[in-house]
């Protein structure tokens, strides 16, 4: 499928400035009353998470034909998991901008934990509500899998974990409690690294079975494809397909892995084996930065490896041999994958 970068900057930001949220309601709500959570982290994390949840808002909005309409979409809560989505994302930033306004004034901590506790409830089911928009879609088996819903849980809380972890070891917090949040995002790191190979290992294995004789639920060996549709580069041809080689596919995924996986594990190993607070500062910066970097290729790649079931009709099915030559030679510079 065409990566559309709107999709692409709302589930990665919106995702991680949630993932920030749990993990600051959690700290507060388990440190209040010790007092060793100082203010500063607070607040800077919770503008942090707003900024990221507002970045992913504002890219959203370019992806409409009619922003001033979008309100609508949440017009069908009842049957669209794309209305959720629109109603859990307003839900968890309006209660995040809420909780820390609560805290800077110092409100009642019970209202401030039950505003807290829906902020947490949005963020989780804005995780499952974008995830299912995709994980529904039956026809791109890439998508319809578990696997989808459990990845943009998991990576979207891990991402966030990094975010604050470097605000974390950038303020003045107790040692033992930046350890600990390193741990926990070295073990999430690593859960995250095997649910990805776990899904590339299946999409690679999706459409095995898949051709132009059982697609229509017909299995005779005389069907054959004898019209690839139009001659020229049009919307199906270029929405529902995204021309990318092997070679290219296992670069974008061994980039994926390294940026979004290995080298923020590898960083999170050494500052929980070795903790120096100025040094931690600096490496947990760099973590962070290095998981939503990873985190955007990530996305973008999700949404090339969705392999359409209509392009079987166009000639351009992954798993089938050749693109379309006709359509191929209509766009400049597109590449003719052949297996």
């Amino acid at each position: 499928m065409h990566p559309e970068m709107a999709l692409v900057l709302l589930t990665v930001f919106a995702g991680a400035g949630q993932g920030i949220f749990i993990l600051l309601f959690i700290l507060d709500a388990i440190f209040s009353l010790q007092g060793i959570i100082p203010q500063g982290f607070i607040l800077t994390s919770g503008i942090i998470s707003l900024a990221l949840q507002a970045i992913g808002v504002i890219a959203s909005t370019t992806h409409l034909g009619n922003p001033h309409r979008g309100w609508r979409a949440m017009l069908m809560v009842k049957n669209s998991w794309l209305s959720r989505e629109v109603i859990t994302l307003s839900m968890s930033a309006g209660c995040t901008a809420l909780y820390i306004l609560m805290y800077w004034k110092g409100m009642d901590s019970s209202l401030k934990f039950a505003m807290g506790m829906l902020g947490v409830l949005g963020s989780i089911g804005f995780y499952i509500s974008s995830s299912m928009v995709y994980a529904s879609v039956r026809f791109v088996k890439e998508w319809s899998t578990t696997l989808t819903p459990i990845n943009f849980t998991v990576f979207g809380i891990t991402s966030g974990i990094a975010c604050g972890l470097a605000v974390l070891a950038n303020s003045d917090v107790n040692p033992d409690i930046i350890l600990g949040v390193s741990e926990i995002l070295l073990a999430l790191t690593g859960i995250s690294l095997l649910l990805k190979l776990l899904t590339y290992r299946y999409n690679a294995r999706s459409y095995l079975s898949v051709s132009e004789k059982n697609a229509i639920g017909v299995n005779n060996p005389s069907i054959k494809l004898m019209d690839m549709g139009t001659s020229y580069a049009h919307y199906n041809t270029t929405e529902y397909y995204h021309p990318y080689t092997d070679e290219q596919n296992k670069s974008m995924q061994v980039t994926v892995l390294f940026l979004t996986f290995v080298i923020p594990a590898t960083i999170a190993a050494i500052i929980t084996s070795n903790f120096a607070p100025a040094i931690s500062g600096i490496l947990s910066i760099i973590l962070a930065v290095s998981m939503l970097i990873g985190m955007l290729f990530e996305r973008r790649l999700f949404f090339i490896q969705g392999n359409n079931i209509q392009n079987l009709y166009y000639g351009n099915f992954r798993h089938s041999a050749a693109g379309n030559p006709i359509v191929s030679a209509a766009r400049k510079g597109t590449p003719v994958s052949v297996k």
